[in-house]
């Protein structure tokens, strides 16, 4: 089985969010990440395509799905789980953030 992550552009979130369109288990969603240097964690915001707000200021927690706790019908159902698959790490950091962690997409068709 091949998982699949979120593209998130990393670089840009440095300086402003990362905004980015896509589609998930047949779900076209738009998430907003970005990145707040006082507390040091990614934040989502996720959207569906029509830019209609789903959640605001998700914290992103190593190890926890993303989209768990949200009822609705505009998200597919899977998971959406930042994590280390080499198992070096345990939580998320600015530097390995998309490199050695990475938001990946558990479940679906």
């Amino acid at each position: 089985m091949e998982l699949d992550y979120l593209p998130i552009d990393r670089n840009r979130i440095q300086f402003r969010p990362d905004r980015f369109a896509t589609s998930i288990d047949g779900k076209q969603l738009i998430f907003r990440i970005s990145w707040n240097p006082v507390a040091e964690r990614f934040f989502a915001d996720i959207f569906d395509i029509e830019g209609v707000t789903i959640v605001e200021g998700r914290a992103i927690t190593y190890g926890a799905d993303i989209l768990e706790n949200i009822m609705d019908e505009r998200l597919p159902d899977v998971m959406i789980v930042p994590a280390d698959p080499a198992g070096g790490f345990s939580e998320i950091t600015f530097d390995n953030f998309m490199r050695e962690v990475k938001p990946w997409i558990v479940g679906g068709n």
